[in-house]
């Protein structure tokens, strides 16, 4: 089977007791294993050994994770991924960056196959924790989005909020109903992108308002 995601055996061995440790003696376990000083002077002062080499990338994940208790999850601290992206954890893993979760689930459960995606079951896009995550395919995923509520469509729309309560709205009923009653294709003052200015918006906005893909409820 082909994987798209998956530790070596060395630091599979070192979260293998991860549910009678405990994710903080987990850490503790894992640092204990690490070389203190293994730099000097910018270099570095010896080899690192195949337990060494698994310890620090361990480490350099778990450090990472902050434990909610009130929810279960465990937070993601390191770095994420930029909007228009959902804040999904990121982490460079020999050379190449995954998505923090799919990290998680290789490590504390099994190799990711290339074929299937890493599922949360708390819908918090920012969990790590292994028992909050499943595999699934990405129509299961699409799925779990529609049933919860999270399914984004064009322009940014949700099914929870679009219109006037989209969060990032800059405009509203009334003045939907200007634009489509003013606009006219190519003119210098009432064409998109003079409305644009108008209206504190980009050009494709004005012309996904005419065309009414977006606000269609209007």
């Amino acid at each position: 089977m082909n994987f798209r995601l998956a530790f070596d055996d060395t630091c599979l061995q070192l979260v293998a007791e991860a549910d009678r440790l405990g994710l903080e003696k987990l850490k503790q376990e894992v640092a204990s294993k690490l070389d203190k000083q293994p730099y000097k002077g910018g270099r570095l002062r010896k080899k690192l050994t195949a337990e060494q080499r698994a310890a620090k990338t361990v480490h350099l994940f778990i450090s990472r994770i902050a434990p909610n208790e009130s929810t279960g999850c465990w937070d993601w601290i390191g770095a994420a991924l930029l909007p228009p992206n959902l804040p999904y954890g990121r982490y460079k893993f020999h050379g190449r960056e995954y998505k923090a979760h799919n990290c998680a689930y290789a490590l504390f459960v099994a190799p990711v196959p290339a074929d299937l995606w890493v599922l949360h079951e708390c819908d918090n896009p920012m969990c790590v924790n292994p028992d909050h995550l499943k595999l699934g395919t990405p129509k299961q995923n699409t799925q779990d989005c529609i049933s919860r509520g999270r399914f984004r469509k064009a322009f940014g729309r949700r099914k929870s909020g679009f219109g006037t309560d989209h969060p990032h709205a800059k405009l509203n009923d009334s003045t939907v109903l200007e634009i489509r009653a003013t606009y006219k294709r190519g003119d210098y003052v009432f064409g998109a992108r003079p409305l644009a200015r108008k209206f504190g918006v980009s050009k494709p906005v004005i012309t996904a308002v005419v065309r009414r893909i977006t606000w269609r409820h209007v």
